[in-house]
Formats: structure tokens, sequence, C-alpha cells
């Protein structure tokens, strides 16, 4: 058994999966443990959620972008939560010194890095968004529970996530559809990952996300692209909000997937907003 005891994280045993029962105690996993899992699998494909043995575990394939700062980001996330995190892999190979060079590899969350994206996204869908506008706020789940504003979180059951994930509102990057999966989920009432979906576009609010870690608002978990806890003013941060309204004012599109409002609204932001830069 190897421990770091600067950011409480725990080697695994060699050979052991994080779909089996916890190897240093004969109690089940809880809230208090999470797993991070190197797969034997030669792509950029990574997950997260809670297995049946209790453990919330994110795994990582060989070729996932980022993957060194990824490392280092959620396991100083799991630390800052209190959470114990047991280690393993498929394939053998020095733990312990890789995960050395992540930490050098990897600078604080307020430092801005090459691989930060400028803009960042948060999609909503239309009643949402007008709720939104009223004190110019974006409000995390739990927030917006706190305020009786109902909001059912498609994805944070079923991939029982902790707690604390819905009390901060996830970003993702603005040259990738996955944000607009939110809206798709929502209005199917289960996670719907498919980008050529027939749906209801919401409205995609674009933020400057160089100032969000600039200012340490920005929090970086090794799984979203940055994320903020409870509350963030629009004000502050945002550079655009985009509907159909604003892409297709003649309504001339009959129907709308995640990839075409996708490509639509950017397309819009790059030559409304970024025309100078």
């Amino acid at each position: 058994m190897d421990t770091n005891n600067k950011l409480n994280y725990i080697l695994a045993p060699l050979g052991w999966h994080y779909n089996k029962p916890n190897p240093f105690s004969d109690a089940a996993f809880n809230r208090d443990w999470s797993g991070l899992f190197f797969l034997d699998r030669d792509d950029e494909q990574f997950l997260n959620g809670t297995d049946p043995n209790g453990l919330y575990c994110v795994r990582f394939g060989r070729r996932t972008r980022c993957l060194e700062n990824r490392v280092a980001d959620f396991l100083r996330y799991e630390y800052s939560q209190g959470r114990k995190t047991i280690i393993g892999s498929e394939y053998p190979f020095d733990i312990p010194r890789y995960l050395q060079h992540c930490f050098c590899q990897t600078p604080e969350s307020s430092t801005i890095r090459e691989t930060d994206p400028r803009y960042i996204v948060h999609s909503t869908n239309l009643q949402a968004w007008q709720s939104i506008q009223t004190d110019f706020t974006l409000r995390s789940p739990l927030n917006l529970r706190k305020n009786d504003i109902p909001y059912s979180t498609i994805g944070f059951r079923e991939l029982k996530e902790p707690s604390e994930y819905e009390d901060h509102i996830h970003f993702g990057s603005m040259d990738a559809w996955h944000t607009e999966a939110i809206v798709l989920s929502q209005q199917k009432g289960q996670i719907c990952t498919e980008e050529d979906t027939i749906y209801t576009p919401g409205v995609r609010i674009y933020f400057d996300n160089h100032k969000l870690i600039q200012n340490e608002i920005g929090i970086r978990d090794g799984l979203h692209t940055i994320k903020v806890r409870s509350k963030l003013h629009l004000s502050d941060y945002m550079v655009a909000a985009i509907s159909v309204d604003d892409v297709d004012p003649s309504k001339a599109v009959e129907h709308w997937t995640p990839r075409h409002f996708f490509q639509a609204a950017n397309d819009y932001f790059y030559r409304q907003f970024l025309r100078n830069d």
C-alpha cells in the first residue's frame, strides 16, 4: 500500500479493478472515497460514475486529451473535498512516478494554461433563460432549488456523482456540441448524446474563461472544462447569449439538432463578437 499524505490518495494493489470491493476495508466504499483508474484502451474517451460497489470513479483511456492535467486536477479537487482517492490501472506502469510528472506539469487552478480555451459555453433552455434574466445570475441546480426554483438535474442521479456537483455550474468548450446535450436530455427526460436528434434549442451563453480563471472563480475537477460554485453574475463574465432568433431570424430552419445549432451559434459568435480578435 502506497499513500500520499499531501493529497490523500492511495495506490490500489496490483490487479485490483475499479468495480471490485474496497481492498483496504471490509466495509463498502462510501462517499468518503473516490477512484481514478487507467484503462488499457488506446482512445481519448474518459468516463465517470458510481459502480455497484459504491465507488465514484473516473476512468481514463491512454489518449485522453490533457491527461496529465486532468489527473492532477482531479486529485487536487478530490483532496479539497475531503475524499480519499484509490488509484489503479489495467496495465502495469510506475504510477507514483507518473503522478509526480502530472503534478509538475500542471500549474495551479488560477494559472491560465496554453490549453485553456478563451471562451466557454453554458447551454440552457428558453424557460430557464427567461428566469436567468430576472437578476442576470446563473445558478447551480442546488442554488435554484434553495430559491424555490424547480430544476431537475439530468445526469447527476444517473451517474451518482458526488453531492457537491449539484452546487456547481458546469461549462464546456465552445468548440464542442456537448453542452447542447444538457438541453436535449432535459427534453427527453434522460441522458441523450445523439448529436443529430431533433430538439428545440435554447440559448448558448458564452463566457470569458480566462477572466474566470484569473479571478479564481473557475474550479477545475479534471472532468469539466471549468465549473463555478453556486452562482455567477453574467454582467461580469458573459460575452454573448445566442438563440435561434439570432442565427435564424426568418425561421427558415424547420428542424434543429444539437450539432446544427451548435455550429450555427458558433458561426454567429465568430461573426458578431470576434471580428476584431
